[in-house]
């Protein structure tokens, strides 16, 4: 859940990084996104690593706050990618 608080990362590309890269957390995202292990994975890019870095740091400093029912979207939508993974 904490990688929500990132903008910018959409349901789908956290899905595949916990997919490709088993990352669950902020700083296994962080250290995947410094080791230059984003970039190679189909469907995320360098422009998605570089984005994740700046947005670390935005996160952070507690800049972005997001509503209620943006949340509650984004959740919703995982869920149902979670469902249509695992029946």
């Amino acid at each position: 859940m904490e990688l929500f608080a990132i903008p910018g990362l959409r349901p789908d590309k956290i899905l595949k990084l916990h997919q490709g890269l088993g990352v669950n957390s902020l700083a296994e995202l962080e250290a995947a996104a410094k080791a230059d292990r984003i970039r190679p994975v189909k469907g995320l890019g360098a422009s998605l690593q570089t984005k994740i870095l700046q947005n670390l740091a935005i996160a952070r400093s507690g800049e972005t706050q997001l509503h209620l029912h943006k949340a509650a979207a984004l959740l919703e939508h995982a869920a149902l990618s979670v469902k249509q993974e695992h029946p």
